[in-house]
């Protein structure tokens, strides 16, 4: 979603940033890895799971220098898009927070990128009762 506005130099900061998000105590579920290869595959880069030790406020504050506003925003719907795909809601608000700061995209504008996802997420529900009953 948006990931198309990632610059290279940012896609693969942007990956790390995404398991970190997802899994920072644990390994990436069968359903996130499955995510990443998407997200792989709309960046345009070879499909793995990036490896880092580096922490994620890091990397993010990196992104965040050299990104303008809309690839910003772009990463942090991203970020915030693949967590929801684990059902890892634990410190949801801390990473919402976090990703605001990090990309200096405002508090305001990172919640309501997620109140959006929530709202597709539930349209996309709504389809699927409608569809398969």
């Amino acid at each position: 979603m948006f990931l198309d506005v990632l610059q290279e130099r940012n896609k693969e900061m942007f990956l790390k940033v995404c398991v970190s998000a997802a899994a920072p105590d644990r390994s990436l579920t069968e359903k996130e890895k499955e995510a990443l290869k998407v997200c792989c595959r709309r960046l345009g880069v070879a499909e793995h799971i990036p490896q880092s030790s580096d922490d994620a406020a890091g990397i993010i504050a990196r992104m965040a220098a050299q990104a303008d506003v809309p690839e910003r925003r772009a990463m942090a719907l991203g970020i915030l898009a693949f967590v929801r795909i684990g059902g890892c809601t634990d410190g949801k608000s801390g990473l919402i927070d976090g990703l605001a700061e990090g990309l200096e995209i405002g508090k305001d504008t990172a919640y309501r990128l997620d109140f959006l996802l929530e709202l597709c997420a539930s349209a996309s529900r709504e389809m699927r009762r409608t569809v398969f009953g």
